[in-house]
């Protein structure tokens, strides 16, 4: 509705339809090759909206003027920019974030920056994009985009990943979608193992449902889009297929190490191997969502000791092939990308340090993540940054079981356990004294330093972890709150409650000696007193007074 608004009546205006079909109106002005809405507006029309952006945002992002200006910067230099993301970075505390910290810095590095070289980017993020007014209200873009679901697979598409789903209509509609690397923005990351595999749950089907339908429309596209080539199109493909592969990649590269290390055959270790995929993919189809993420958990913790093993394991067989071996020219290629990539970008240079809990992570996120995402496709709800219920903050009050924020989540205990955060942290902290690289100070606030940009490595911890949860009270809470307010009061509220009889016994022994009390406006009136918390059997008596000057 607004974006009909704002694209629509504000940007077109009160043109009638029959006005918009005039032959005369096609003559004047031909703005796209192909069949347009554009090409049926007035040239004043058009130039106003191919000229106004629309810039979408997170409600906890933090970015700088400078950040959007380079964003305008890719929109004025190429007309044909429809929308540009710019760099995100994921701040927070914890070994969750840690991860994702990695993983948006070698996404950014190396996937964003190929498709942004070789062809469009697939995507811009609604946490930090800007996306032009005429590439949004250009045929089947704002249109489709507004339709509601009506089939199984749209749900996916259409809901999970609504920017994923507007840039696929934007690029299927012949628009450029551009990456500004230098233009940075920092938006909270989820902290907890829970929070995290909820997100992905949404992301990763909706990546899959919009990759298949630019594929499955790729001869459309390549045609209405100069941008995207049929290159473009089998490197799309390719990655698909290794995105399907991983989980069995990774299963069989544990089953080699299984046979390296523990001197067992094969057979024996690819049964290893499966079985805890086998019996999460029971628990995922029984279970409940909690157990289903509690289990993930469990699993994840274990397999970090897998990754031991099958770290041995890659050592073992590449200490006993020859230099030239394909295991040992690919491990080569793969760590000198990631470490090359790093020194291209120095001040991203300590995300690397965060590449050890990726790399420990691997059966996590391709394996359980893969398996929890495909058995939970069903739900279509977000799941996260959503507000509880009345129903469910009354159950949570009567019942006692507040949750406690001091309390890390279950991975965070048990790689605490480990000893990995400890080996992690020190390493973080000698590789920041190599550098040099100072660590910003934080504010009572959890704040930083006004005028300068939170950098990769901080974290930050959002101020409404640490606030009281707000509590609301049903009916019959309130009916006991009236009946007994010491239980329910604050201490601010008793003092202002012994205050308030204090000035009722002073006007009691004022009215004795000489008559009705004049109460000043503005102090202890008995409008405030009359409408104050404290109504009931244990509330202070009203004095008698004559309230002509009140």
């Amino acid at each position: 509705m607004y974006m009909y608004y704002l694209l629509g009546y504000k940007m077109i205006g009160a043109i009638l339809e029959d006005d918009l079909l005039e032959k005369e109106t096609n003559k004047r002005y031909h703005y796209r090759r192909t069949t347009s809405l554009l090409n049926q507006l007035p040239k004043d029309k058009v130039k106003r909206a191919h000229n106004s952006f629309i810039l979408a945002l997170d409600g906890d992002v933090d970015f700088k003027p400078e950040a959007v200006q380079k964003l305008i910067d890719k929109m004025t230099k190429n007309e044909k920019v429809g929308a540009v993301c710019g760099r995100i970075h994921p701040i927070g505390s914890g070994p969750v974030v840690w991860y994702q910290q990695f993983e948006y810095a070698v996404g950014h590095w190396l996937q964003k920056a190929t498709e942004h070289v070789f062809g469009c980017v697939l995507c811009c993020p609604g946490a930090f994009s800007l996306f032009r007014a005429s590439a949004l209200m250009d045929d089947n873009v704002m249109r489709m985009y507004t339709s509601p679901p009506t089939e199984a697979r749209h749900f996916i598409q259409f809901e999970q990943g609504e920017d994923r789903w507007l840039c696929t209509l934007v690029l299927q509609q012949g628009w450029k979608i551009d990456y500004a690397a230098s233009a940075d923005a920092f938006t909270f990351a989820p902290q907890t193992f829970q929070e995290f595999f909820v997100q992905r749950r949404r992301w990763a089907p909706s990546t899959l449902a919009n990759i298949i339908d630019l594929l499955s429309s790729w001869r459309v596209t390549t045609k209405m889009n100069d941008n995207i080539s049929t290159l473009f199109i089998l490197y799309q493909f390719v990655v698909l297929t290794s995105s399907l592969l991983g989980i069995g990649t990774v299963t069989l590269m544990i089953t080699g190490s299984f046979n390296a290390v523990l001197k067992i055959n094969m057979f024996h270790s690819y049964v290893v191997a499966v079985t805890p995929v086998v019996l999460y993919t029971i628990i995922c189809m029984k279970c409940s969502n909690d157990k289903q993420i509690a289990a993930a958990a469990l699993l994840s913790t274990v397999y970090t000791l897998v990754m031991v093993i099958v770290t041995a394991g890659l050592f073992v067989n590449l200490a006993t092939e020859k230099l030239y071996s394909p295991n040992v020219i690919f491990f080569i290629e793969i760590l000198f990308i990631f470490i090359f990539a790093g020194f291209a970008h120095p001040k991203e240079l300590m995300c690397l340090v965060h590449g050890l809990l990726y790399y420990l992570l691997v059966p996590s996120t391709f394996i359980f993540l893969t398996v929890y995402y495909m058995c939970n496709i069903h739900v279509v709800t977000w799941g996260t940054r959503e507000k509880k219920t009345e129903d469910d903050v009354i159950e949570e009050t009567e019942s006692g079981n507040f949750t406690n924020s001091a309390q890390p989540p279950v991975l965070v205990r048990c790689l605490q356990k480990l000893g990995v955060l400890a080996v992690v942290k020190e390493t973080t902290r000698l590789i920041k004294q190599l550098l040099g690289a100072g660590v910003e100070q934080e504010t009572d606030g959890n704040e930083t330093e006004s005028g300068t940009q939170p950098h990769v490595g901080a974290t930050i911890v959002p101020r409404a972890a640490t606030r009281r949860p707000k509590v609301m009270w049903s009916a019959p809470q309130q009916k006991r709150k009236r009946m007994n307010p010491n239980v329910y009061a604050s201490s601010a509220q008793l003092q202002q409650k012994e205050t308030l009889i204090k000035v009722e016994k002073v006007i009691a022994d004022k009215e004795k000696k000489s008559g009705p009390v004049q109460l000043l406006k503005g102090k202890y009136n008995a409008y405030d007193l009359k409408n104050s918390d404290y109504v009931g059997p244990t509330a202070p008596k009203m004095s008698t007074y004559d309230g002509k000057n009140d």
